[in-house]
């Protein structure tokens, strides 16, 4: 028994060191193989529509996944909300259903992910190994696990939550300027660079006025998946006020004949002017300021933000749909 609550400790550990929902989602499974020592694990977890959807499924042997687990088990306790342990199919008749028959499953166990009387997901472990069964500890055991992994889950929705822009879904202008910080500091330390891009939607209150609110809303929803379609895993898309919006590019590099900033500004501003909105033609335009320049690494968040500013300005006095670089200098 002291040995399954010290694994079961070590699990739930693993739960507090992200916010990151991808990782939190895999520490999820992840525990539950060590703790149950099971041969197959499913997560099922609301996505952004509120739908219960299948976020991931983990094997013991580490094989890719088949969706080789009983729905039937799942669909029963997203709709009653209560937890379902079989721990030995052979002895339990009221369970034989199709699915964990064909599978020829031996043991499972399968629960609701509650947090604030409300169910977020299922956990979901099945064993085939007669040898590996489930008992009642183990039942114990997963339901612990399950309130930890409901609190993580939770604790991750509310954070990204905190920082994201509720229309567009890229994140917010204080979780932009905080990274950017960040990335500037990690620069400084390691003598890197770091590309900040300032986009504005050009015309935009033309639109809104002349064809309503709701076709502005559409432009600034196509608009953000222009942003994460063009820009690296890497990069922070976000919208940093308004029409205007923001990415900030780690170790971009700082190629002086072509830089790299440069080129990913064409790509954002080629794909703004492709996209197709009930015949509406749009446009922005885009500057760009690298860290550091001309190596003054002491260069600030701020400074760095004011150059892309100036040179976004540029852009559109030079009749907008267009890129401007920034130069060194943060003065007119």
């Amino acid at each position: 028994m002291e040995r399954e609550l010290w694994r079961l400790v070590d699990v739930t550990k693993a739960l507090s060191a992200s916010r990151d929902i991808e990782t939190i989602l895999a520490s999820i499974a992840d525990g539950v193989l060590s703790l149950l020592e099971a041969d197959m694990v499913a997560v099922v977890a609301h996505d952004e529509r509120r739908q219960p959807t299948l976020r991931l499924e983990r094997t013991a042997n580490g094989k890719p996944p088949t969706g080789a687990f009983s729905r039937t088990l799942i669909d029963q306790v997203l709709t009653t909300g209560e937890p379902v342990f079989v721990l030995d199919t052979d002895l339990v008749d009221t369970v034989r259903s199709q699915s964990i028959q064909s599978l020829r499953l031996r043991t499972v166990v399968c629960a609701p992910l509650r947090a604030q009387g409300e169910i977020h997901g299922v956990l979901y472990a099945h064993s085939t190994n007669p040898l590996n069964a489930f008992t009642d500890l183990t039942r114990k055991l997963f339901l612990a696990f399950c309130d930890h992994a409901s609190i993580a889950i939770d604790n991750a929705r509310l954070y990204a939550m905190s920082i994201t822009d509720p229309m567009s879904r890229l994140y917010n202008h204080a979780y932009c300027l905080r990274r950017l910080d960040e990335e500037i500091g990690r620069a400084r330390r390691y003598k890197r660079t770091v590309g900040f891009l300032l986009l504005d939607i050009d015309h935009f209150k033309q639109i809104n006025d002349r064809y309503g609110h709701r076709t502005g809303d559409a432009v600034i929803h196509a608009v953000a998946s222009v942003l994460w379609a063009t820009t690296r895993r890497s990069d922070i898309p976000a919208r940093y006020g308004g029409d205007e919006f923001a990415v900030v590019m780690p170790e971009i590099g700082d190629d002086s004949d072509r830089p790299p900033s440069k080129i990913v500004a064409e790509r954002i501003r080629s794909s703004v002017g492709a996209l197709e909105l009930d015949n509406l033609r749009l446009t922005g335009s885009v500057g760009i300021a690298t860290y550091p320049a001309d190596g003054r690494y002491e260069e600030t968040c701020w400074e760095l933000i004011e150059r892309a500013d100036r040179a976004l300005y540029r852009a559109k006095e030079l009749g907008r749909d267009q890129v401007c670089v920034a130069t060194a200098a943060a003065a007119p």
